[in-house]
């Protein structure tokens, strides 16, 4: 498992390991979003899933990141064996 603090890392973190399949992010990173991130990890690695966390998704905005290729949402508050 890799770890990353903010959005800046989490991209120079995927760069680096491009074993990376599966991303699990917040929404609201500090310098880099978590839709901003999914839209890079998808063109670095189209076949990465994606699952992004946030407080609250409209239902518009979780239509169009699924369209932009987010495999799954998970609403705050979670437990992990949600994520699982």
């Amino acid at each position: 498992m890799r770890t990353a603090n903010d959005g800046e890392n989490a991209i120079a973190t995927f760069l680096h390991h491009r074993d990376i399949k599966l991303v699990f992010s917040y929404i609201g990173l500090p310098k880099i979003g978590g839709i901003d991130l999914s839209e890079t990890f998808k063109r670095l690695n189209p076949e990465v899933k994606i699952i992004l966390a946030s407080g609250f998704i409209e239902t518009e905005e979780k239509q169009s990141m699924l369209k932009q290729g987010v495999s799954r949402f998970v609403e705050k508050p979670y437990k992990m064996s949600q994520v699982l």
